[in-house]
C-alpha cells in the first residue's frame, strides 16, 4: 500500500505551503482536492488529513478556519467523487468494509479496548519493521534499535511542542498575521505527535487484525502500518534536527545518535537480496493454489436484476472465463 504515501506526503506539503503564503485561496482549494483524493485512493489517509485539519484550526482560529474549510468543501468532494462513484457502482462495497471494520462490532468494553492496544504497541509495532537477521545479529536488534529511536524523536517533538506553546503567551499584543506564523510554529508538530495515539485508537476501537502472511512475504501483516513508518521517519529526522539546531554538544551528540541508529537499522534489510538471483520474483505469488479465490474471478462482473432486485451475471461470460483456466483449476 506504500502508493498512498505520494498523496499523503502531498496533503502534508500543501498544509505547509499554504502556512508559507500570503494568498491562502489557491492552497486551501488545492489541499481539499488532494485530502479528498487520498482518502478516496486510501481510507487510511484519513487519520493524516484529520490532523492537519486539526492543527489549520488550532492556528488560523475558528472563523478564519471555518471560512477555509468551507472554500475547501466543493474542491474535497471533487476529489473524493471517485469514492463516490465506486460505492455507488460497487454495491456499497467502500462503505460495508468500514462498517465491518467499525459499526458490526458490537458492544466492547474498556477492557477490550486496553487489551487492543496493548498488543498493538507491544507486540505488532516493534515487529513492523520486518528487519532480518543480519549475519549473528538477529532482526529483533533493528526493530528495538528503531522503536527506542522513533520514542526518543517523539518525545523531543512532544516537548518542542510544549516548550513553544508556552511561548505564544508573548505574541498575545502583535498583530495578528504575527500570532498566525506563532501558532504554526507551535502546531505544526500537532499531526506528528498525535498520528501514533490516533492510529492506536483506531486499533483500539476497530476490529482490524495483523493477520500472519506466510512466507516469503511475511511483511505483508504490516501493510496497514506504511503511513506509519513514513510519518515515524519524519519526526526522527524533525527531531534530529531540532537537537542539531540547539547548539548544544549534549544535544548534538543526541541528534547525531538519533540519525545513526535509525540509519543502521537499514542494513538489516540487506539479506533479503543476493548476488545470485537464484529466486527472482520469489514474492510476487505463492506456489500452488488457493482454489477459494477463484470465485472472485467468476463472480466480479456482477449487476442487479432490475426485475427481482437479485444480483446476476452474464453466464455465457462465466463460462468462457471458466474455459480460460487450466483442467487443474478448473476441476
Amino acid at each position: 500500500h506504500f502508493e498512498n504515501l505520494f498523496f499523503q506526503l502531498t496533503c502534508l506539503w500543501i498544509f505547509c505551503r499554504l502556512h508559507a503564503s500570503q494568498r491562502k485561496t489557491p492552497w486551501v482549494l488545492a489541499f481539499g482536492l488532494a485530502a479528498g483524493f487520498s482518502i478516496f485512493f486510501y481510507f487510511g489517509s484519513m487519520a493524516l488529513v484529520f490532523l492537519l485539519a486539526g492543527s489549520h484550526l488550532a492556528i488560523r482560529g475558528m472563523r478564519r478556519a471555518g471560512l477555509d474549510f468551507a472554500l475547501a468543501l466543493p474542491s474535497f468532494l471533487v476529489g473524493i467523487s471517485p469514492l463516490v462513484w465506486v460505492h455507488w457502482n460497487a454495491y456499497s462495497r467502500p462503505g460495508g468494509f468500514l462498517e465491518s471494520k467499525f459499526a458490526s462490532q458490537g458492544n466492547r468494553s474498556v477492557t477490550d479496548f486496553i487489551g487492543r492496544a496493548a498488543d498493538f504497541l507491544t507486540e505488532i509495532l516493534p515487529q513492523a519493521g520486518g528487519f532480518e537477521d543480519l549475519g549473528p545479529l538477529p532482526g529483533r536488534v533493528a526493530e528495538w534499535l528503531w522503536l527506542a529511536s522513533f520514542a526518543v524523536a517523539w518525545f523531543s517533538l512532544l516537548n518542542e511542542l510544549v516548550r513553544t506553546r508556552r511561548a505564544l503567551r508573548t505574541t498575545a499584543g502583535a498583530p495578528a498575521q504575527e500570532r498566525e506564523r506563532a501558532r504554526f510554529q507551535v502546531y505544526r508538530w500537532f499531526p506528528f505527535v498525535l498520528y501514533l495515539p490516533l492510529v492506536t485508537l483506531v486499533v483500539g476501537t476497530s476490529t482490524f487484525e495483523f493477520t500472519p502472511y506466510g512466507p516469503p512475504v511475511e511483511v505483508g501483516r504490516f501493510r496497514y502500518l506504511v503511513p506509519h513508518f513514513m510519518v515515524s521517519t519524519m519526526i526522527v529526522g524533525a527531531a534530529c534536527a531540532l537537537h542539531l539546531r540547539a547548539h548544544s554538544r549534549a544535544r548534538t551528540l543526541l541528534a547525531r545518535g538519533l540519525a545513526f541508529t535509525t540509519l543502521a537499522t537499514g542494513a538489516f534489510t540487506l539479506p533479503i537480496g543476493t548476488s545470485e538471483f537464484a529466486q527472482p520474483g520469489l514474492g510476487t505469488a505463492y506456489d500452488g493454489y488457493l482454489l477459494r479465490y477463484f470465485n472472485n474471478v467468476l463472480m466480479r462482473d456482477s449487476w442487479v436484476d432490475a426485475s427481482t432486485g437479485r444480483l446476476t451475471w452474464d453466464h455465457a461470460l462465466v463460462e468462457r472465463q471458466v474455459h480460460e483456466f487450466t483442467p487443474a483449476e478448473r476441476h
